[in-house]
């Protein structure tokens, strides 16, 4: 299953994007850069993968991607908590 997030706002920078999905990495006054960490870790856990494309003009496109079915092996376990 694929869920795309899509907006024509202004687009990330790269410097921003390289480091969008690190822990603690945040761009908003107050915020503490989990987040997408998190969601990361989480869509992981369940064999998916998460993705993110931005363009000047075009605006940004997020794009989470899940297995309908589980894996043979019963998918990988995270460690610890997710």
């Amino acid at each position: 299953m694929e869920i795309t997030f899509k907006n024509t706002g202004t687009a990330i920078p790269k410097e921003t994007l390289e480091r969008l999905f690190t822990p603690l990495v945040t761009t908003k006054p107050g915020g503490t850069g989990l987040g997408l960490a998190i969601c990361r870790r989480i869509i992981e856990a369940h064999g998916g993968e998460i993705s993110v494309e931005s363009a000047v003009g075009k605006g940004t496109i997020l794009k989470v991607t899940i297995p309908v079915e589980p894996k043979p092996d019963g998918g990988d376990k995270p460690e610890g908590p997710c």
